[in-house]
């Protein structure tokens, strides 16, 4: 036993006070939440599939009610909302993160908010991918360009296949561009199967092209990168054309970029479970 007989009444409180101190941090530190915040600005560099498989990532490695989200200063937002209703604001500067930085970066913080696109681990919850989808609901002036579209093209959801390609972004405006052979193959299969086929690209040119060679679907949309967005367009062009592939059966992939899948068409496939095709 300790001999405490020496210590005054008040040294006695004192040392009871850092004791207890001691004991609340013990406590504290063992049972300790931090607020994440995904956030999503113009300034960013990830495009939308990036952000979304980074939330997806989120929903996997934290508590539900721990993570926000904050696309408010993107212009996403003047077409989507968030009907989950796990929103916040940032108004510090976002880490960036990934899925192998971000413990690192952020498990002695107590609230933070991050740019973060880190890979989800597969296969992916049912019920965070309908979490994911009611982050991103269509506000009524989408909502009603995408009902318009489907009817003035005449397709009805679950009953067309989407064929789409991803062009470098350096050659997005190319107006002299040629088919690919792997895209006149699978166009040639396509026409023989009885679904409507609507092409969709980020090179307008191009999937002007492949729908007058072969008779496809197609849209008036000029989609942009919502990454670093500059320049002229609109991110309501794309987020129509991802809202689009969602209600589609099958979505063919094809990129001329080597060992590069589009995130933009992997995310919907895996938000919607449509099967794919990497041609």
């Amino acid at each position: 036993m300790w001999n405490l007989s020496y210590l005054t009444h008040t040294n006695l409180c004192i040392l009871f006070i850092i004791i207890v101190i001691i004991i609340c941090y013990y406590i504290y530190q063992n049972n300790k939440k931090y607020k994440v915040v995904s956030v999503y600005k113009n300034d960013t560099y990830f495009g939308l599939g990036d952000y979304i498989r980074g939330i997806i990532h989120l929903y996997q490695v934290e508590k539900v009610k721990d993570i926000k989200v904050d696309y408010s200063n993107h212009p996403i937002s003047k077409y989507i909302k968030n009907a989950y209703g796990n929103n916040d604001i940032c108004f510090e500067k976002p880490i960036v993160t990934n899925e192998k930085t971000y413990r690192n970066l952020t498990n002695e913080k107590i609230s933070v908010c991050i740019e973060h696109n880190g890979m989800p681990d597969y296969p992916i919850e049912k019920n965070i991918k309908e979490k994911v989808k009611k982050i991103f609901t269509p506000k009524k002036i989408l909502e009603e360009k995408i009902n318009s579209t489907m009817e003035s093209l005449k397709l009805i959801p679950k009953k067309f296949v989407v064929l789409h390609i991803r062009i470098e972004d350096d050659q997005m405006m190319v107006k002299n561009v040629t088919i690919p052979k792997k895209i006149k193959d699978i166009s040639s299969i396509l026409q023989k199967m009885n679904v409507p086929v609507l092409v969709l690209s980020n090179s307008y040119t191009m999937k002007q092209m492949i729908c007058k060679t072969f008779g496809f679907l197609t849209t008036s949309t000029k989609p942009i990168h919502t990454g670093l967005i500059h320049g002229s367009g609109d991110v309501g062009d794309t987020l129509l054309d991802f809202f689009l592939v969602s209600q589609s059966v099958h979505i063919y992939q094809y990129t001329n970029m080597e060992n590069f899948q589009s995130g933009f068409t992997q995310r919907i496939a895996e938000l919607y479970d449509i099967p794919t095709t990497q041609i």
